[in-house]
């Protein structure tokens, strides 16, 4: 940051009770260019009021229904046993796929700001591609229902 940015921002946040994007903190009166309280580097910058939401939207649910199918074959296995021989690898690969959307939901939702922060483009091509992939993952899991 130039030292003339960090003038402006002083000077922008003398008057005004604005909270830290990070830890909620009042910046009213602030005298170095980080936040007192967690230490985060700030800047002045313009920035758009709206954030898409569409596409970070589209992602959860996706990840959200195949980590549902998996959950639902993890309970036919508790409930039925396991699959006979033809069915396994369906089955072993539904359990996969929702446990590692599971990571890649919590993933996404902590790193939503960064998300949202790519240019709508770039949203829409990510939200697509992992919806199409799981949307093959769930039409796998409903091909080889075993029960």
């Amino acid at each position: 940051m130039r030292a003339d940015d960090g003038e402006l921002l002083r000077a922008f946040l003398a008057g005004r009770s604005v909270a830290c994007p990070s830890c909620g903190y009042d910046l009213r009166g602030l005298t170095g260019a980080a936040c007192p309280e967690c230490g985060r580097q700030l800047s002045l910058s313009v920035a758009g009021v709206e954030q898409p939401l569409g596409p970070f939207v589209a992602i959860l649910m996706a990840s959200m229904l195949t980590t549902g199918m998996g959950l639902l074959f993890l309970n036919a296995v508790v409930v039925w046993g396991w699959p006979p021989n033809v069915y396994e690898t369906a089955v072993t690969f539904s359990l996969a796929a929702s446990g590692i959307n599971i990571v890649a939901a919590g993933l996404l939702i902590r790193r939503r700001e960064r998300f949202l922060g790519l240019a709508r483009p770039v949203q829409v091509r990510w939200a697509v591609a992992i919806g199409l992939l799981q949307a093959v993952v769930l039409a796998l899991g409903n091909w080889f229902w075993p029960w």
